[in-house]
């Protein structure tokens, strides 16, 4: 009943129950950064410098997200130089990882919004169509060695609002 009325709360008022704040360890996967051992988390985010290959990010997942009602991510970043993003997702957890086509990311702090329908998809190697719920959801960000990235926030967000006339 509680994470019932969490959702339903939150798409009533145009929110999301699936936020991750890169500041809070409880919010990724291990509390830490894959593929690098240089990285340190605080108020400003998850600070990761790269040894020359990929970074992953794991986010929290609590039972699994429904992504055709939550088909955007808002990524909040800073990026030393131009780096790219991949989106990771497992519909199971035992299943094979899909993974979109690579984001281009632009040096300096944004907000990416990231589309899951429209993006290219592969899994297993085999092109496929945008996954409609993910138990696994990762970033794959790629840059050059020694350069620096901040993961500061990741919403899932709907396009529309639930109105609350349609509870009944």
């Amino acid at each position: 009943d509680r994470v019932a009325g969490a959702v339903l709360g939150a798409l009533i008022h145009s929110d999301t129950p699936h936020h991750w704040s890169a500041s809070e360890r409880s919010d990724l996967v291990a509390g830490k950064a894959f593929g690098t051992t240089d990285y340190s988390i605080d108020s400003d985010g998850l600070r990761v410098r790269s040894q020359g290959r990929a970074i992953e990010v794991g986010l929290a997942v609590s039972g699994a997200i429904d992504l055709k009602r939550y088909a955007n991510l808002e990524i909040v970043l800073a990026s030393e130089h131009p780096a790219s993003l991949v989106v990771v997702t497992r519909n199971l957890l035992d299943s094979e990882a899909c993974s979109s086509e690579q984001i281009g990311l632009e040096s300096g702090e944004s907000t990416v919004l990231v589309n899951l329908r429209r993006l290219q998809w592969t899994c297993a190697g085999v092109p496929a169509s945008a996954p409609n719920r993910a138990e696994m959801l990762r970033l794959r960000v790629d840059l050059d060695s020694g350069s620096t990235f901040t993961l500061i926030d990741v919403a899932a967000r709907t396009n529309v609002a639930l109105p609350a006339s349609s509870l009944d």
